[in-house]
Formats: structure tokens, sequence, C-alpha cells
């Protein structure tokens, strides 16, 4: 039995995930339905259609939990792949 059921791994699906992760939902309590089969999969190849290579974010509207996390990253100057 679980006690999430996520449908969509879409970036919204994926940022209820992460949050749900951040506040302790254990990863064997939860799933995330998709019929891509990967998640972002239909984001993914959305963006390559036309063209984005990097998902571009003002400074708190972003998936992570910590609506600062994006800024301190940038201003770590860590490498992208």
């Amino acid at each position: 039995m679980l006690d999430w059921l996520i449908v969509g791994g879409g970036v919204h699906g994926m940022t209820v995930a992460h949050h749900l992760l951040a506040a302790g939902v254990s990863r064997d309590r939860m799933r995330i339905l998709d019929p891509e089969g990967a998640p972002l999969a239909r984001f993914h190849r959305t963006m390559a259609n036309v063209g984005v290579r990097f998902m571009r974010s003002t400074a708190v509207h972003h998936i992570d939990v910590d609506p600062m996390s994006l800024t301190r990253f940038a201003k770590s100057g860590a490498a992208v792949c």
C-alpha cells in the first residue's frame, strides 16, 4: 500500500515528489505514474524540439524545496553538464 501516488512525472509531479522527500516521506511509500516511462521525458523531448538546451528559471521559481538554492548554485560557479 502506498501513501502517495503522483499522477504525472512532469515538472509539477517531480516538484511534489521532491517536497514529499524533503518532508521525510520514504521513497517506497510513493510512486510517480506517467505514461512516458521516465521522469520529465515529455518535458525534455519538448524542449529539444524547440531548441532549448538548458532550463531557465528566475531566482526563486524552480523545483527545489529551498527557494534560494538556485541563487546559491549560480553564485557557486559549479559547472553544469
